[in-house]
């Protein structure tokens, strides 16, 4: 593993276009049984995992990406022995389908997926390699997502993305968590705040924002670190749990798009002081149902729920520290 988050680019596994990868996806008009898979595909899956629905068709599809070598071959086992588990619960989960992809047939399978989107008032996220002429007033992200979590197709990453438009003030400084692609990070810069900090366990997510940081040209505004916040220490990737001071802290935002467990533990680990008085946390990654439990963890922590969203099964809060 990386010692540091400068030792990354020499440490961290290759790029995502140099391997082959074995695409793992479960399409089911159970939606519910999808999203209750959804933490399996996060665990085992690199860099994420996607759930998307079908258009006029009524069911949706669950993907996420194995390495095809040896490294790989553990994650497939576990993977199958939780959904095996899990179809104990939802006797409609389908079994998942198995599909390697050689480098350029990976290449293509997520280009051939990822479309221009126009996300709220003013953003559009486009992929790079797409001519794109942006419209009056229109904020442009350009993004390659690779293995990386986050292309705006998500209902989370879509909610987060309208609530900080709705929310971010300009000037601000913010904190991403598990920033994935770095989608949220680099349209937070793109709707005028002053500084972000984006940080990530997976090296791979590391690799994949600094590059979609660089082709922003933000370089300037958004700074990509290898590492977690405290609650966040157990990752698979041996990360290093990074201080408030050393990232620059407090913030006037944090935004975490993640799982709601791993929001729970750094809600109760302390993500709340991270905050200036007045200070707005947004957070998703997290179901309906378990909105509750993620609320009730904010007002213990000391932060006013000031507004909540839905998408689908899907949630977001945003909690304001008093």
């Amino acid at each position: 593993m990386p010692s540091s988050p400068e030792a990354l680019d020499e440490a961290s596994p290759p790029t995502p276009e140099s391997l082959a990868w074995v695409e793992v996806s479960i399409a089911s008009t159970a939606l519910e049984a999808l999203a209750a898979a959804v933490p399996l595909f996060e665990r085992w899956g690199r860099g994420g995992a996607v759930l998307e629905e079908v258009p006029g068709e009524g069911r949706a599809c669950l993907k996420t990406y194995l390495p095809a070598d040896p490294s790989g071959e553990r994650a497939r086992e576990e993977l199958a022995l939780g959904l095996a588990l899990l179809q104990r619960l939802y006797p409609d989960l389908p079994e998942p389908t198995f599909r390697r992809l050689e480098p350029d047939d990976w290449a293509e399978a997520w280009k051939q997926a990822y479309r221009t989107q126009h996300i709220g008032r003013t953003l559009a996220i486009v992929p790079s390699w797409e001519a794109y002429a942006p419209r009056p007033g229109e904020r442009v992200v350009r993004l390659d997502p690779g293995l990386a979590f986050g292309t705006g197709l998500h209902e989370t990453t879509r909610l987060c993305l309208e609530l900080l438009e709705a929310h971010l003030q300009p000037g601000t400084r913010l904190l991403d968590v598990g920033t994935g692609s770095g989608i949220l990070a680099i349209a937070a810069a793109a709707l005028g705040a002053a500084q972000v900090v984006a940080l990530d366990a997976d090296p791979l997510a590391v690799r994949a924002a600094r590059g979609n940081v660089a082709r922003n040209g933000l370089e300037g505004a958004v700074q990509v670190q290898w590492g977690t916040v405290p609650g966040g220490e157990d990752n698979e990737w041996g990360a290093p749990v990074l201080g408030l001071e050393g990232l620059g802290g407090p913030f006037q935002g944090v935004v975490a798009n993640i799982l709601a467990e791993p929001v729970v533990r750094m809600l109760r680990a302390g993500l709340p002081g991270w905050l200036v008085p007045g200070g707005v946390l947004i957070a998703s990654g997290f179901l309906v149902r378990q909105e509750a439990h993620v609320a009730q963890t904010f007002r213990e922590g000391g932060l006013a729920v000031v507004e909540r969203r839905e998408a689908g099964e899907w949630a977001a809060l945003v909690g304001q520290k008093g």
